[in-house]
């Protein structure tokens, strides 16, 4: 399946006037989605729905600690939820990609936030 890519906002920190506007994406539930990760990424789900939930599962991968679970989370109506920050080991595929799946439900919208590097 073609994933979805995740909007990226890199927080602008404490440069300049230390504001980042944030651009999301809306669920694509047949396809999913997937970001290409960097370490700290944080996954911000918003649902815009005013009655339904939308779950969320965020794929995980095996690794060195033997995680096998996936993160599964139901965002209440109009409620926010985040995920992370990310470390690579468990969620990043080999490809260096995160991917996460939507079930039916809700309004969806997400962005990955991104500190900057040092």
């Amino acid at each position: 399946m073609a994933r979805t890519p995740i909007a990226i906002n890199t927080l602008k920190g404490t440069s300049g006037d230390a504001q980042t506007q944030v651009v999301t994406t809306a669920q694509d539930v047949a396809n999913g989605h997937n970001w290409v990760f960097q370490e700290g990424d944080i996954l911000h789900a918003r649902n815009n729905h005013a009655s339904t939930g939308g779950q969320v599962t965020l794929k995980a991968v095996n690794n060195a600690n033997g995680r096998l679970v996936d993160s599964v989370r139901t965002v209440p109506p109009a409620s926010s939820y985040v995920f992370g920050p990310l470390t690579g080991t468990g969620w990043a595929t080999s490809a260096g990609v995160v991917e996460f799946d939507i079930a039916a439900g809700g309004t969806l919208v997400f962005s990955v936030e991104r500190l900057p590097r040092q």
